[in-house]
């Protein structure tokens, strides 16, 4: 596999001499905008209990194997046990103190990844048993020069990888950034007039300032929906509010966002259950 070098921080340095290796490659791998340049399988060390605040130069994405412990990152502190997952952007300082005898293993991914957002998540049980499998296949070709098996290596890891993004935007993550920096409120506030509803994604993300994967991606972190979903009901709110008050439907249809009446009879009534005209007459009748 092509071989990058290493670049660490002096606490990224030194937090390694809490771990011992167990497999280990230096890469300069593409996966979309991401670019992974290290993977590693690590077990602690039994005489090490207590990893202090460190940073790295490029972001992490830890899963942890077995072991369990307590991860301090971003100022929020969790527990940590087999199939706890953990984003670490570059720079962030975080910290570990074990909480059981076993050493703790842990599989670290780390590179270059635009958008990562500090989050605590739990990677599904699926998703484990197949990084166990790629895992297990990686280890038996570690050793072989040969180009085919270093071309395999490659795909590997790089479907390793993409397990683990996949496991960070499930519903089960937990992002752990600061109320302060969260997005959902600045969606909900643009979403709450039609201006804002009448957007797309991708308009939206550029409304506040944002990239469109990395806006959708942070916005399904901290809410469990996609932005679509969001101002679907937001849109659906705005109309319901016009036709109680008796607007005609190509109007609302309009305000909404939608230049098709008849696509916007089909929208609502698949999110309503009745077409715009019957919604109306019922809501205007009590």
């Amino acid at each position: 596999m092509p071989r990058a070098a290493p670049h660490h921080t002096l606490s990224d340095r030194l937090s390694r001499l809490h771990f011992r290796p167990l497999l280990f490659s230096e890469l300069d791998l593409l996966y979309g905008q991401v670019r992974l340049r290290r993977l590693e399988l690590h077990r602690h060390l039994q005489l090490s209990h207590e990893v202090r605040p460190h940073d790295h130069r490029y972001a992490q994405i830890l899963l942890y194997l077995s072991g369990r412990g307590e991860m301090n990152l971003s100022g929020h502190t969790t527990s940590i046990g087999p199939g706890s997952l953990v984003a670490a952007p570059a720079g962030l300082a975080h910290s570990f103190r074990r909480t059981s005898p076993r050493p703790p293993l842990c599989l670290t991914a780390e590179g270059t990844l635009p958008g990562l957002l500090p989050i605590f998540a739990r990677a599904p049980a699926s998703a484990l048993h197949r990084l166990r499998e790629l895992l297990h296949r990686l280890a038996t070709l570690r050793e072989s020069a040969d180009l085919p098996h270093r071309t395999e290596s490659a795909g590997l890891c790089l479907q390793i990888l993409g397990l683990l993004l996949a496991s960070l935007t499930s519903p089960h993550a937990l992002p752990c950034q600061r109320a302060g920096n969260a997005l959902a409120p600045r969606l909900a506030r643009a979403l709450a007039t039609s201006e804002g509803a009448r957007l797309s994604v991708a308009e939206i993300a550029r409304k506040l300032g944002y990239d469109k994967d990395y806006f959708t991606r942070r916005i399904k972190v901290e809410t469990g929906q996609t932005v679509r979903q969001l101002r679907d009901a937001a849109r659906h709110r705005l109309a319901a509010e016009a036709l109680a008050k008796g607007r005609p439907i190509d109007e609302t249809s309009a305000t909404v966002g939608f230049a098709d009446p008849a696509h916007f009879n089909r929208w609502f009534r698949r999110h309503t259950g009745e077409p715009p005209a019957a919604f109306r007459r019922r809501v205007r009748a009590n």
